[in-house]
């Protein structure tokens, strides 16, 4: 009975990752799985040897019927990358500004060039 209920607690809506970036991380960390709680998105996950080809490779990417609305990508020890990337279905997208309010996001990646915003670079003064 105790593992039921631990089972239940940790697969809970409460354990979700607000955004597919945290997704992702969690899925290089602990393998490859949809974490929930995310309705009314649709979630899809890549895998691959470039952050290029687990985006391509995500489920989902190539339904003309879903808008990429969140994305994440991270690096796993063993050198793979996995990407998480959020659709919602196109005829839904003006619901996107309540939920990313509800949730206290200011702002959504929809494209994998999101992922890897420019570093500022710190030049020593002479």
């Amino acid at each position: 009975m105790r593992t039921i209920v631990l089972f239940l607690a940790l697969t809970s809506t409460a354990f979700a990752h607000r955004t597919a970036q945290e997704a992702a991380e969690a899925s290089a960390r602990g393998g490859l799985c949809h974490r929930g709680g995310h309705s009314p998105f649709a979630e899809g996950l890549g895998c691959a040897s470039t952050p290029e080809g687990a985006f391509r490779s995500c489920c989902y990417a190539n339904h003309s019927g879903y808008a990429t609305v969140d994305v994440g990508i991270a690096q796993g020890r063993n050198g793979l990358w996995v990407c998480c990337r959020r659709y919602l279905s196109k005829s839904r997208l003006h619901l996107l500004p309540e939920y990313l309010a509800r949730k206290g996001l200011s702002r959504r990646k929809s494209s994998l060039a999101d992922c890897f915003e420019p570093v500022e670079v710190i030049k020593e003064e002479e």
